[in-house]
């Protein structure tokens, strides 16, 4: 009975070390299979990785020559279906607005200088005013035309001060004392409409100021030294006469 009883057990035992034997051999193979899954996950995340940051560089790198002024560059990853393919297609459009605004400027700038070339070319004065009486634009027969130094016409300066410093005589006939009042009578209304009047100078040259009002407040002045004229038409009265 004993010895039954031990080799019962004992075939007992050995079918439980096969047991155990079979299930430590699946664990290890099932370890084994979640090992290999996990490095293939890793590799896959970070091939993943990669390539994000590759894309993110390009990008990145695209801005970058984007804010030094580079406007014809071509934008990466604009066909990714992901939040880095919508980055892409915004900065693309971000990069076409600079583009249309490098356009427009290099336009304006060109009819900036057209301007200044025009206003500097023409032979009457030309002054501008806005709203308040500032002092915005001006060229440089001005000063010459209202017997004024260059440097004494400054920008943002009202209309009070550049008048305060023009030798005047008398305005359109008037006398001395009264060329102060009409000019402020004058000032007003060039806000409004055109007008016309004469400045007679101190050294007896007559300029004549054409004014208009410009839509968005202020006025335009021509200035044009009549002089010459009104000695061709003095002389033309003496040969009449």
């Amino acid at each position: 009975q004993v010895e039954r009883y031990v080799r019962d057990l004992r075939s007992q035992v050995d079918a439980e070390g096969v047991a155990i034997d079979r299930a430590m051999r699946s664990g290890m193979v099932g370890v084994a299979l979640i090992g290999l899954a996990c490095v293939a996950v890793a590799l896959l995340g970070m091939r993943f990785v990669n390539r994000t940051v590759r894309s993110l560089g390009g990008i990145t790198g695209a801005m970058t020559r984007l804010a030094s002024g580079d406007v014809e560059q071509s934008t990466p990853e604009v066909a990714r279906r992901d939040e880095l393919g919508a980055l892409a297609r915004a900065f693309e459009v971000f990069r076409e607005n600079a583009r249309e605004m490098r356009r427009l400027s290099g336009n304006l700038q060109e009819q900036t200088d057209l301007l200044a070339t025009v206003f500097d070319s023409i032979r009457d004065g030309l002054s501008v005013f806005d709203g308040r009486g500032r002092l915005l634009a001006w060229n440089r027969p001005s000063a010459a035309i209202l017997a004024l130094p260059a440097e004494m016409l400054q920008h943002g300066m009202s209309l009070d001060a550049v008048q305060a410093l023009i030798p005047s005589h008398s305005i359109d006939g008037a006398g001395p004392a009264d060329a102060l009042g009409a000019l402020g009578q004058l000032n007003s209304q060039r806000q409004r409409e055109g007008c016309r009047f004469e400045l007679t100078l101190t050294d007896g040259r007559v300029v004549e100021f054409l004014s208009n009002p410009m839509p968005g407040g202020g006025f335009v002045t021509l200035y044009r030294d009549l002089s010459d004229r009104r000695r061709v038409e003095q002389q033309l009265r003496q040969a009449q006469k």
